[in-house]
């Protein structure tokens, strides 16, 4: 379960935190309020391309940081011993103005590819179209 997500200068996103509490959580707003870059700040965390056009301001960095809570048993032992996995995994992913791209998880550096292995198993999205 996501439990907390944090966006620095995602498009017209300056800077949020938002805390996601157990059972439903609903995001409601008018039209361009960013609803939807709230999901696409979750899909930057789960391994989705980022690029440097989603910056607010071009001259800093993006980032998006989330926490996840659960049960991760049906992640391989290679991977809980690598990022020290328990109950909860904090990741955090940005792009600076140079383009170079950042992850951590558990405060390890990761790759892509470990970022994709973990939450292909762990995230699923549906959507209207």
């Amino acid at each position: 379960m996501l439990t907390q997500l944090n966006i620095s200068n995602l498009s017209i996103i300056d800077r949020i935190n938002l805390e996601f509490s157990e059972g439903l959580n609903i995001i409601t707003g008018e039209t361009g309020a960013g609803k939807s870059l709230v999901i696409q700040a979750v899909k930057l965390l789960v391994g989705e391309r980022f690029s440097r056009e989603m910056a607010r301001d071009p001259e800093k960095k993006v980032s998006v940081e989330g926490a996840f809570s659960g049960d991760f048993r049906m992640l391989s032992e290679e991977l809980w011993d690598e990022f020290e996995i328990e109950d909860e995994i904090v990741v955090k992913r940005s792009v600076d103005p140079n383009g170079k791209n950042k992850i951590s998880l558990n405060g390890h550096i990761a790759t892509l590819k470990q970022l994709k292995q973990i939450f292909d198993i762990l995230v699923d999205f549906h959507g209207q179209h």
